[in-house]
């Protein structure tokens, strides 16, 4: 036996996104994890019992080594702002495609979570025709930058796309007042509910210290969900909870352990910025003690002989059944009520801001048609009533022409978006 002192707070975890299911990707990206973790580290094969008959009482048979599919994989990350703003003039690696050798590692796990991902660069307001509240027409040949349902940010402001005619876009809801000619219109990364969804992730761990490389895994055709976490003045966290169909290690996999820069841009504070509304008036902020936002993903896996570990990929197949689910802590508010008996559906953004002027970020949520489904109840807390809200997230139906139509697209209709912008 060789024992070795192996820290648990030096190591490097690496995310990709598979071009095919179980086969390690080819473009695999630093990902940092929220403190000592070993995501893999559950990783194992079943074992199948042999129960041959005996005399004896006490004759155990050993096993046969069985499959390694269904071995979880979990890990924590911070949720982090993108390192430069999506101007007109943004650099290509600063939006890249999903599936390119540029992708951004929390872009991989966010596009596997919910499914879908748009991103492009920004544009400016032009100054004719003159611009609304509302709708405004961006620089000349910017307008297929943009698509209806995703999140622009405008004078610091999150607003959702809901037409794109040629160059002008309209949005909801209404800015405080028009913007003026040359604003910026910053684009994101908007993340959104997809219809088919059969994208798998390979997650590389290893030890960072000398002579441990017999410590590291791989696991191959991962499929999960992540879960958000985000208390009001605390940085907010991603975690995945899934599981490896096949996974390599412990072993020398020649991973390196070198550093390398985080490609995300630093931690953001999450200040619970909140706005519950319908129609286009531009809105009042309301207060939220605290939110949470569940979004679950169901996963099928297809078996087959000549498959991965019998598996021949992972399909997300809920929805219907599990929608994304968001609740909010206001304080005591009696209107609550009265939405809840009316089964009023409105529009529910929130979102945290950082920095000002070209240093500004935000990351936030959309849900488009939000409903509270159970009856508000009343918490104390700190001497004060809060009113607590379970709201259930639908298809967008506020976009122009039919979203839910034969000519409509998954980011259309998504029920949420999150978004870094």
């Amino acid at each position: 036996m060789t024992q070795k002192n192996v820290l648990a707070a030096t190591s490097i975890a690496r995310i990709g996104r598979e071009s095919t299911f179980g086969t390690t990707s080819s473009n695999m990206k630093r990902i940092a994890l929220n403190g000592p973790q070993n995501p893999l580290g559950e990783s194992k094969r079943e074992m199948l019992p042999v129960n041959d008959a005996s005399p004896y009482q006490h004759d155990f048979k050993s096993p046969v080594q069985g499959l390694q599919m269904g071995s979880p994989a979990k890990f924590t990350v911070d949720v982090k702002r993108i390192r430069n703003r999506l101007v007109a003039g943004a650099a290509s690696a600063d939006y890249p495609a999903v599936d390119s050798a540029d992708a951004l590692s929390h872009q991989i796990l966010l596009e596997h979570w919910l499914g879908g991902c748009h991103v492009e660069r920004g544009s400016t307001v032009a100054a004719s025709p003159a611009p609304a509240a509302g709708a405004f027409t961006v620089a000349t040949g910017h307008g297929g930058r943009f698509v209806e349902g995703q999140i622009i940010i405008i004078n610091g402001l999150p607003r959702v796309v809901t037409d794109v005619t040629s160059d002008a876009v309209t949005i909801r809801p209404d800015l405080p007042a028009a913007p003026s000619a040359g604003d910026v219109v910053l684009n994101t990364f908007t993340f959104y509910r997809a219809e088919s969804h059969t994208q798998t992730l390979t997650l590389e761990h290893a030890f960072a210290e000398a002579s441990t490389a017999e410590t590291q895994r791989r696991g191959r055709g991962m499929y999960g969900q992540c879960g958000w976490t985000a208390e009001m003045g605390k940085i907010p966290t991603l975690a995945f909870d899934g599981v490896s169909t096949a996974h390599d290690g412990p072993g020398d996999l020649s991973l390196s352990v070198v550093d390398a820069v985080d490609d995300m841009g630093a931690q953001i504070r999450w200040d619970g910025i909140a706005y519950l509304f319908d129609g286009t008036t531009n809105p009042s902020h309301v207060c939220v003690e605290s939110s949470k936002v569940t979004c679950g993903n169901k996963w099928a896996t297809p078996r087959c002989g000549s498959g991965v570990e019998t598996v021949n990929g992972a399909v997300m197949v809920g929805g219907r059944e599990g929608p994304p689910r968001v609740e909010l802590m206001v304080r005591h508010d009696a209107d609550q009520h009265t939405a809840y008996t009316a089964g009023t559906v409105r529009d529910l953004l929130l979102f945290t801001q950082a920095g000002s002027g070209s240093a500004q970020r935000l990351v936030g949520w959309y849900f488009p048609r939000a409903e509270i489904v159970e009856e508000p109840t009343s918490e104390a807390k700190d001497g004060l009533m809060y009113t607590k809200l379970v709201l259930v997230a639908k298809p967008n139906t506020t976009v122009a022409g039919s979203p839910l139509g034969a000519s409509s697209t998954d980011l259309m209709r998504s029920p949420c978006i999150l978004f870094l912008g």
